[in-house]
């Protein structure tokens, strides 16, 4: 776990900017290819704002893109303190197992205390 947190948290910061980009490509190949149907056909313009709104939807999910990776940037040093922290808990847990058994019993407890209450009031 300790070796991995770091690897894991720039992958998924990665591949979130990686499928942003690709969602507005998709939203304006989708409008393009509208349009060139239409021409085609020679249907009218009736899915014009169809189209129009793929195009927008592209452009602001580029645009989210382009200031999350400013974000990314300008938050370079907080993401590797939130990686070496992940690493110090991960060494916390290694050392210490049975913290993860208090959350355990702390909700059996809480359910049976739970079912006890229901039996009463039923």
């Amino acid at each position: 776990m300790r070796y991995l947190s770091g690897v894991m948290t720039w992958i998924l910061i990665i591949l979130y900017v990686i499928i942003m980009a690709i969602l507005g490509y998709l939203c304006l190949n989708t409008a393009n290819n509208m349009a060139t149907e239409d021409t085609a056909a020679g249907k009218p313009n009736d899915r014009s704002t169809t189209r129009k709104v793929l195009t927008g939807f592209a452009i602001s999910l580029w645009v989210v893109d382009g200031i999350t990776v400013l974000l990314i940037i300008c938050f370079y040093n907080q993401i590797q303190l939130a990686i070496a922290i992940l690493k110090a808990a991960s060494d916390f847990l290694n050392s210490t197992p049975q913290t993860l058994i208090a959350p355990l019993i702390e909700v059996l407890t809480l359910l049976v205390l739970l079912a006890y209450w229901i039996a009463i009031f039923m």
